[in-house]
């Protein structure tokens, strides 16, 4: 999952499940992560864990603004330790708002704003469809 904007660079990778083998459900939808942050004169670069509902919760609120029901996006970690909200301008810009927090729980917090451009939001539809496919997995 990418976003990029003015000087912003927002890179969330999936390297794959975290419990692949699990026999409990709860256990086999978390997915390993490598969340890489670039803002002027900023870098961020962790791993962590993120629930695959996560990714659905942001696929969907994505869809419902791409069918204009909707002008502000969210994707927020069950953890807390990552948020993003996006909200579309009249410009038809994407304003985004966010931090992330590492290690997870009581760790340093990077609080971050930036702007992209709409079509970001097809890229991101079409990659997160194919990650959620990994539910069924």
């Amino acid at each position: 999952m990418e976003l990029k904007g003015d000087n912003s660079f927002i890179n969330i990778e999936v390297l794959g499940k975290s419990n692949p083998s699990a026999i409990n459900e709860w256990d086999k939808k978390w997915l390993r992560v490598n969340v890489l942050l670039k803002f002027a004169g900023f870098t961020a670069d962790f791993k962590s864990e993120f629930l695959i509902d996560d990714f659905e919760l942001f696929l969907n609120s994505i869809k419902r603004a791409i069918n204009k029901e909707v002008k502000e996006l969210e994707f927020r970690t069950m953890e807390d330790s990552f948020y993003l909200k996006g909200v579309i301008n009249y410009f038809g810009n994407i304003e985004w708002t966010g931090y992330a927090v590492h290690p997870v729980g009581d760790g340093n917090k990077l609080t971050f704003k930036f702007e992209s451009e709409y079509y970001q939001l097809e890229q991101l539809d079409k990659y997160l469809t194919e990650l959620c496919q990994l539910k069924s997995k």
